[in-house]
């Protein structure tokens, strides 16, 4: 099958952004005597009268796997070149138990191994390479050209420091598969992760990115997103969703940077238009927003520009001058992109109704999970105790500005007011508020329904304002604070 050389050209050069900015960074593992290994070059190797030695390689990867044994002679090491049907491979590479493929770094620059090509396996796989267990690939860019680039059905297996692209799946797990993928770019493919049967990931430290679903889970399969503790992956950026659930285990997707705005953020039942979670299945899905990624222009109050273009992880699209408040840097800003930033600081101070004093929330805390259903809601005195109105909305509320009205209110599923009579001043319960009628918190309505709990595992905005003597104008409102329920 022939390449769409501009597609691979622009998938490569998408690989080589991340690759630079450190995504894929490590060299290979080097541990171990390297005169017990295997090499392979496919540009000066050969499969006849060669030892597989460092200055006599083979030409394939497929030759050097037949002389590989349990223990010993179970690394090779893949010198740059492309591992292609057409060079000779007979796909799919099916690794033996214990083997493990690295790049030969060797200090050349130019160093790439790029493994292209795909065959059928156990008759209903078309796949690049199948690993059997206790497997691992280093540093090497895997294209099965719209078929599964990594298939595992067994343990222990690990993927370090790939770049994965161009795949109808790039990698999948099934039956109990367990599988680690660290520092890895997974780009332009159809489905990045697919998991399935009982299999486990461990994701480490990677991104997932621009692929049409980001992370699929099916039947009891799981994922870590933050596996041992180690760096935070981003899911970003992929065209219909980022992470679609459609299996019946409940799932933590605590640590994960997502690539929405906190406020924008949601999880939705149909994975269209690029949404971030995607719940179809019969599990809870439990998350903790983790630290901005990609932040709106109207919430920069202050950039620092990096003229020695060092990437930082807080990309900005794309930001005009005219939105930016605060520049450490003497020269003038057309357009920005998130290679120019270091540094941003966001107004957390926005209120809810413009020109309104600020009322802080202290309870839930912005980005808090808390574990209760019925959470109490704390704030700082305000001076007049008369007019006050805190509302729980399932999605983020709409405020327009020209009447200070809210246009979503269909969205509040609980309220509480100062004339309800109970509550104090700065903290209420939240069995003394109530949950709304079609929508309808006016003041002046005396007929409460009992509030319902919040349910479980899911994420709620947090609003309070004030109105004054009269009960016509807004004089203090909180910011737009966000909380969730833990399952």
């Amino acid at each position: 099958m022939k390449l769409n050389l501009l597609k691979l050209f622009c998938l490569t050069a998408i690989v080589y952004f991340f690759s630079s900015c450190g995504t894929a960074g490590p060299g290979p593992d080097t541990s171990g005597d390297l005169t017990s290994g295997i090499y392979v070059s496919q540009l000066r190797g050969n499969d006849t009268n060669t030892t597989g030695k460092k200055n006599n390689p083979y030409k394939t990867i497929t030759y050097a796997l037949s002389k590989t044994k349990t223990g010993i002679f179970n690394k090779i090491y893949i010198n740059r070149g492309v591992y292609s049907q057409e060079n000779g491979e007979i796909f799919p590479l099916i690794l033996p138990k214990e083997v493990k493929i690295y790049k030969l770094d060797d200090n050349d620059s130019d160093n790439d191994v790029y493994i292209n090509g795909f065959g059928n396996f156990d008759d209903k796989y078309p796949v690049a390479i199948v690993f059997q267990g206790n497997n691992k690939i280093q540093n090497v860019t895997i294209n099965s050209n719209k078929n599964i680039g990594i298939l595992s059905s067994s343990n222990n297996n690990q993927i370090t420091s790939c770049n994965i692209i161009n795949n109808l799946v790039g990698i999948s797990t099934i039956e109990s598969a367990d599988i680690t993928i660290k520092d890895t770019l997974i780009t332009g493919n159809t489905h990045g992760i697919e998991a399935s049967g009982y299999s486990t990931i461990n994701l480490i430290q990677s991104v997932i990115y621009k692929n049409d679903v980001g992370i699929r889970i099916d039947d009891l399969a799981e994922i870590n997103l933050n596996s041992f503790g180690q760096s935070v992956s981003k899911i970003t950026e992929n065209i219909k969703c980022d992470f679609l659930q459609k299996g019946d285990k409940n799932l933590d997707l605590t640590g994960i940077k997502w690539d929405d705005n906190t406020l924008d953020f949601a999880i939705e039942k149909v994975c269209v238009n690029g949404n971030n979670i995607v719940n179809s299945g019969l599990g809870i899905i439990n998350y903790v927003y983790s630290p901005i990624d990609v932040m709106n222009e109207d919430d920069i109050t202050h950039v620092t520009i990096n003229d020695n273009n060092i990437v930082n992880n807080s990309p900005i699209d794309v930001m005009n001058e005219d939105n930016i408040t605060n520049i450490v840097n003497n020269s003038p800003i057309d357009v920005m992109n998130e290679d120019d930033i270091t540094h941003v600081t966001i107004n957390d101070n926005k209120v809810l109704f413009k020109n309104s004093k600020l009322i802080n929330i202290t309870s839930p805390t912005f980005n808090e999970r808390v574990y209760t259903n019925t959470p109490y809601i704390k704030y700082e005195n305000t001076k007049n105790d008369k007019h006050i109105m805190i509302v729980i909305w399932k999605n983020m509320p709409k405020v327009i500005d020209k009447t200070i009205r809210i246009d979503n209110s269909s969205d509040i599923v609980w309220f509480w007011h100062t004339g309800m009579q109970n509550g104090f001043n700065g903290y209420v319960e939240y069995n003394s508020g109530s949950t709304p009628i079609n929508g309808n918190i006016n003041p002046s309505n005396t007929n409460y329904n009992p509030a319902k709990p919040l349910i479980n595992g899911k994420p709620y905005y947090l609003t309070i304002w004030e109105w004054d003597d009269k009960g016509i104008n807004i004089v203090s409102s909180s910011n737009i604070s966000y909380f969730s329920v833990a399952p």
